[in-house]
């Protein structure tokens, strides 16, 4: 495989929920990444130290103890990296709306509902979306899988050389 570097760093548009949300999102790279990922991590230190992070995502201060159990914590710590990286790279949407029908605003409280619903749909659909630029110029055509599976054939059969066995018996 090869990695073709691309200097296409124009936002793009994220569909979500079946197409019924769109999300258009600026290019995401290593620096941005990183920088949502440190926020997430100092959010969770925040948590263990008795800071007030569920509240910041509306969690009541009593599901502290549930956070406990390691794939609680894993699920919120994948709350905080979505909206903290939504933070940096969400520039508008549609399709999402607010409790009485008008169009959401793009902010830190409506990011934070947002992703806590479709949270993990975002992160998956941003990184599959920044693999399709790395594939770019990559000699197979992508597939599902992201195998080389749906390249059509472009050589001609080869003819055989030796001709065909005679069936056992003929002279």
């Amino acid at each position: 495989m090869v990695l073709r570097l691309s200097p296409n760093k124009e936002s793009r548009t994220l569909s979500l929920c079946g197409g019924d949300v769109t999300i258009t999102v600026a290019h995401a790279d290593m620096v941005i990444r990183t920088a949502a990922l440190n926020k997430a991590k100092s959010q969770i230190r925040s948590l263990k130290e008795g800071g007030g992070v569920l509240e910041d995502y509306n969690y009541k201060s009593e599901h502290i103890d549930a956070l406990q159990d390691g794939n609680v914590l894993a699920g919120f710590s994948q709350l905080i990296f979505a909206v903290e990286l939504g933070e940096f790279i969400i520039e508008s949407w549609t399709g999402i709306e607010l409790s009485d029908g008008t169009p959401a605003p793009v902010n830190r409280d409506v990011i934070i509902e947002l992703m806590s619903q479709i949270g993990d749909d975002f992160i998956e659909a941003e990184a599959r979306s920044a693999d399709k630029l790395v594939l770019e110029g990559n000699v197979f055509s992508p597939s599902r899988n992201g195998t080389g599976e749906g390249a059509g054939t472009t050589a001609k059969a080869a003819k055989p050389k030796t001709p065909p066995a005679r069936p056992a018996g003929a002279a």
